[in-house]
């Protein structure tokens, strides 16, 4: 049963196009073969296809807050719609879609990339921004998706609050990998026995 007032169903698939067997593409997703100007890529493909007709919008797609892998599947099932969208839920975590896609597929939980990969994703999603939107109002719009991928790392909101004030997109970048070398040092730093 539905809660009340939530909607379950929207009758778009995204991602999907004549002759592709998939709602996702190829790579779209896949964690450590992420490619931000592809996904910015599909997005244009979408918006194409729906406006000249070239979509199945037919089909039931159930959404809702979906931020695990178990919501996913939940919601298919009580849904009884033919896919799931993801929204917030890949906030910062664009390789979500693919876990969720393997999970629904073949039950299995793949974990996230690790934290070299989920930065050099980072980055390429912040310079694909920088190139859609140009350079200032690109480092503009990035702020809010380096806010969502950092979201947990130590130091994180005192990151963002500088981040956010920083005008050069070369010390950005220089911030962001800093950031996930520091996590990935106390992540493979030895756990010290109390005494």
């Amino acid at each position: 049963m539905r809660p009340e007032g939530r909607t379950e169903r929207c009758f778009i698939i995204a991602g999907w196009s004549a002759g592709s067997p998939s709602p996702l593409p190829k790579t779209f997703g896949v964690p450590g073969n992420y490619d931000a100007a592809e996904a910015l890529n599909l997005v244009r493909q979408i918006r194409t296809a729906a406006e000249t007709g070239g979509m199945d919008t037919k089909s039931a797609i159930a959404n809702g807050d979906i931020t695990t892998l178990e919501q996913a599947d939940e919601a298919l099932r009580r849904s009884g719609a033919d896919g799931v969208m993801i929204g917030r839920g890949a906030y910062g975590r664009p390789w979500f879609l693919a876990q969720v896609a393997r999970y629904l597929t073949a039950g299995q939980k793949v974990p996230p990339p690790g934290l070299p990969a989920q930065c050099e994703i980072l980055i390429g999603h912040y310079r694909a921004m920088r190139d859609h939107y140009g350079e200032e109002h690109g480092l503009r719009v990035a702020r809010k998706h380096i806010g969502w991928y950092v979201r947990g790392l130590p130091g994180a909101a005192g990151f963002r609050a500088t981040v956010n004030r920083q005008v050069d997109s070369a010390v950005v970048e220089d911030m962001i990998r800093q950031i996930y070398e520091t996590a990935q040092g106390l992540q493979d730093a030895p756990i010290q026995a109390a005494a």
